[in-house]
């Protein structure tokens, strides 16, 4: 126990003694004079204990420490800037005053322009992959015409020029389309001959001639076809042509056209089936023979195609 509560301790414990002693010798004038008064004013009579009075610390009138923590100035970190409740940073755009287009009309439902059906250009002409070749006395021109138009064209004829080394005109023939009606965008071979030309250096296709006004061709189909190159290197085609028309066929024609690896013109060749007339429905068995060079052991593939009327 510290000094300052034994101290009190023994102040009460004074004040009680004298209570109860001076209240046994003291008169009811004086027990009323005490109730009225606003200090109670204690007599002692007679010998009794005298406290030692201790010495206290007077108190001053130092208040008491309070509440109040001491507060002591950390000063902050040299250029560490005080924590603010600066918001975070977000990903929205500042927004900037941008004009929106002016005068931009609203998309509307423009239709597209309407594909027109530009014509192709419509040519006749000779191809490039013709050939020639000495057979006899005769010069064989051989090659390919193509019908670029839509109209089928009959009597396709094609003339031809021949010159000799000095670039003289020595001679001049013609020939046509071995395919009665050349349909649209399909090609016809032909096969011309010079008789005697002499000593012949180069030949030149002059214009083509040609009727727009070809009816449609028969309805005939070639089927079970095979090529092969015999022992005397003629070159030999067979298989079957059947009637698909409505009507007779009297007379009905299987053509050839030969070519060589480079796509060159080797030959172009007719053969006639076993029964020159086609009733409908009917089909025959026919063969082109191919003799007139000295060897068709270039060839290696053909194209057939059916005529008639």
């Amino acid at each position: 126990m510290n000094k300052t509560y034994r101290e009190l301790l023994l102040v009460l414990l004074f004040g009680l003694v004298l209570l109860v002693f001076g209240g046994l010798g003291r008169s009811t004038k004086a027990e009323s004079a005490l109730s009225e008064s606003y200090f109670p004013v204690v007599f002692v009579s007679g010998p009794t204990a005298t406290p030692t009075l201790v010495p206290t610390n007077t108190p001053t009138n130092t208040p008491l420490p309070t509440s109040t923590p001491t507060v002591t100035l950390t000063p902050l970190p040299t250029n560490t800037p005080i924590i603010t409740l600066t918001p975070t940073i977000t990903l929205t755009p500042t927004i900037t005053n941008t004009p929106l287009p002016t005068n931009t009309p609203i998309l509307t439902n423009t239709p597209l322009p309407t594909a027109t059906n530009t014509p192709m250009p419509e040519i006749v002409n000779i191809q490039p992959n013709h050939t020639a070749y000495m057979a006899g006395d005769y010069l064989w021109i051989v090659g390919e015409v193509y019908n670029g138009t839509s109209n089928y064209l009959r009597f396709v004829e094609i003339n031809v020029n021949i010159f000799n080394a000095s670039g003289q005109l020595i001679s001049t023939d013609s020939g046509y389309v071995s395919v009665d009606s050349l349909a649209p965008w399909t090609k016809g071979c032909f096969r011309i001959f010079v008789l005697s030309p002499g000593n012949w250096s180069s030949y030149a296709f002059d214009s083509l001639d040609y009727r727009s006004d070809a009816p449609l061709p028969p309805k005939l189909t070639i089927y079970g076809d095979s090529g092969t190159l015999d022992s005397n290197d003629w070159y030999t085609i067979i298989g079957f042509m059947r009637n698909d028309d409505s009507v007779l066929i009297d007379f009905a024609e299987a053509i050839a056209t030969l070519y060589n690896a480079q796509g060159k013109v080797v030959e172009c060749d007719y053969g006639y089936p076993s029964d020159y007339s086609l009733d409908p429905g009917q089909a025959s068995s026919f063969k082109i023979w191919s003799f007139l060079r000295d060897s068709y052991a270039d060839v290696t593939n053909y194209k057939l195609q059916a005529d008639g009327y």
